[in-house]
Protein backbone atom coordinates (compact mmCIF):
# COMPACT_ATOMS: atom_id res chain seq x y z
CA UNK A 1 0.00 0.00 0.00
CA UNK A 2 1.24 3.56 -0.94
CA UNK A 3 0.04 6.63 0.77
CA UNK A 4 0.30 10.16 -0.81
CA UNK A 5 -0.67 13.12 0.98
CA UNK A 6 0.45 16.33 -0.33
CA UNK A 7 1.04 19.47 2.77
CA UNK A 8 2.10 22.82 2.21
CA UNK A 9 4.50 24.59 4.51
CA UNK A 10 2.54 27.95 6.54
CA UNK A 11 4.98 28.70 9.00
CA UNK A 12 8.58 27.88 9.55
CA UNK A 13 11.39 28.12 12.34
CA UNK A 14 14.76 27.69 12.58
CA UNK A 15 13.77 23.80 13.76
CA UNK A 16 10.72 23.21 13.03
CA UNK A 17 7.20 23.84 10.59
CA UNK A 18 3.85 23.68 10.23
CA UNK A 19 2.24 21.98 7.74
CA UNK A 20 -1.14 22.52 6.35
CA UNK A 21 -2.38 19.63 4.10
CA UNK A 22 -3.83 20.17 0.47
CA UNK A 23 -6.49 18.51 -1.13
CA UNK A 24 -5.48 16.52 -4.55
CA UNK A 25 -6.70 15.16 -7.99
CA UNK A 26 -6.25 11.60 -8.73
CA UNK A 27 -6.12 9.73 -11.97
CA UNK A 28 -6.26 5.70 -11.79
CA UNK A 29 -4.30 3.87 -14.24
CA UNK A 30 -5.40 0.53 -12.29
CA UNK A 31 -6.99 -1.09 -9.45
CA UNK A 32 -7.21 1.00 -6.73
CA UNK A 33 -3.84 2.80 -8.16
CA UNK A 34 -2.98 5.52 -10.08
CA UNK A 35 -0.94 8.97 -9.69
CA UNK A 36 -2.01 11.79 -7.17
CA UNK A 37 -1.49 15.75 -7.61
CA UNK A 38 -1.85 18.59 -4.90
CA UNK A 39 -4.60 21.16 -5.58
CA UNK A 40 -4.41 24.64 -4.00
CA UNK A 41 -7.34 24.11 -1.70
CA UNK A 42 -6.96 23.18 1.97
CA UNK A 43 -7.97 19.97 3.38
CA UNK A 44 -10.06 20.34 6.30
CA UNK A 45 -10.71 17.36 8.73
CA UNK A 46 -14.13 16.01 10.20
CA UNK A 47 -15.24 19.07 12.17
CA UNK A 48 -14.34 21.52 9.11
CA UNK A 49 -10.86 22.60 10.69
CA UNK A 50 -7.79 22.62 8.50
CA UNK A 51 -5.30 20.08 8.87
CA UNK A 52 -2.16 20.87 10.11
CA UNK A 53 1.08 19.15 11.74
CA UNK A 54 3.96 20.48 13.40
CA UNK A 55 7.39 18.80 12.44
CA UNK A 56 11.08 19.05 12.91
CA UNK A 57 13.46 19.86 9.88
CA UNK A 58 15.70 17.09 9.12
CA UNK A 59 18.57 16.80 6.48
CA UNK A 60 18.28 13.31 5.08
CA UNK A 61 20.73 12.56 2.18
CA UNK A 62 21.86 16.41 1.38
CA UNK A 63 17.69 17.31 1.45
CA UNK A 64 15.74 19.17 3.54
CA UNK A 65 13.10 16.85 5.10
CA UNK A 66 10.75 17.04 8.09
CA UNK A 67 9.59 14.52 10.72
CA UNK A 68 6.53 14.72 13.46
CA UNK A 69 5.56 12.25 16.01
CA UNK A 70 2.14 12.28 16.56
CA UNK A 71 0.44 9.73 19.09
CA UNK A 72 3.86 7.46 19.31
CA UNK A 73 3.70 7.65 15.49
CA UNK A 74 6.59 8.89 13.00
CA UNK A 75 5.76 10.54 9.71
CA UNK A 76 8.04 11.79 7.28
CA UNK A 77 7.75 14.39 4.71
CA UNK A 78 9.37 15.28 1.55
CA UNK A 79 9.69 18.26 -0.43
CA UNK A 80 7.65 17.41 -4.03
CA UNK A 81 9.60 17.90 -6.94
CA UNK A 82 6.32 18.46 -8.76
CA UNK A 83 5.83 15.40 -10.75
CA UNK A 84 3.06 13.22 -10.10
CA UNK A 85 3.11 10.72 -7.49
CA UNK A 86 1.89 7.16 -7.90
CA UNK A 87 -0.39 5.33 -5.20
CA UNK A 88 -1.34 1.93 -4.12
CA UNK A 89 -5.03 1.26 -1.75
CA UNK A 90 -4.17 -2.30 -2.25
CA UNK A 91 -2.97 -4.34 0.80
Amino acid sequence: MTIVEFYEIIKETAKTVVLRKLEQEEVATGFLSGTTTPTTEYAKDRDGEYEEIRAHKREFNGEQNYISNKSGFKKFYYNWNGQPKHFNHCD
